[in-house]
């Protein structure tokens, strides 16, 4: 039940990002029309393609995580006999899960820290700086759950 839940998210997280990238796409087609054929160009693609984009990696990385679709040099554990990999593969997993949870600790508590303070953007077009920050403690936790529930498969 808990892996179905944490799948679901994971998976709505992706396609969030899609259509993240989706509006990137139309903001620099955007852009470009505007710049070019009609000589007025924007003043907030460049702050809302950058919000975007940080949007769409973190909504996206729990799924590449669930996929196993990270990046892993496996030369040295293609080698190992079948029952010392399937141990080692779990620890590297637990220990992904580990790293994951405190660097969403670290960007959660940093996140507040903006929040409280009010830090802005140095855009065209400023918003609170932790509207961008909020996705990262977000994905990062995320990623860690699925290196999580990676380490506790047989």
């Amino acid at each position: 039940m808990i892996l179905r839940i944490l799948n679901g998210v994971t998976s709505t997280s992706f396609y969030l990002g899609g259509i993240a990238f989706a509006l990137i796409i139309s903001g620099y087609v955007l852009e470009v029309v505007l710049r070019y054929f009609f000589n007025a160009p924007t003043s907030f693609t460049s702050d809302f393609t950058q919000w975007f984009f940080a949007a769409m990696i973190m909504l996206c990385i729990p799924e590449v995580t669930y996929r196993k679709g990270h990046v892993i040099i496996s030369f040295f554990l293609e080698k190992m006999p079948t029952d010392f990999r399937s141990k080692l593969e779990r620890i590297l997993s637990f220990a992904g899960f580990v790293i994951c949870i405190a660097v969403c600790w670290i960007c959660l508590c940093e996140t507040m820290r903006q929040y409280q303070i009010d830090i802005q953007t140095a855009w065209n077009h400023p918003i609170p700086k932790w509207w961008i920050s909020v996705f990262i403690p977000y994905g990062m936790g995320l990623t860690g759950l699925q290196f999580l529930s990676h380490a506790l498969k047989r």
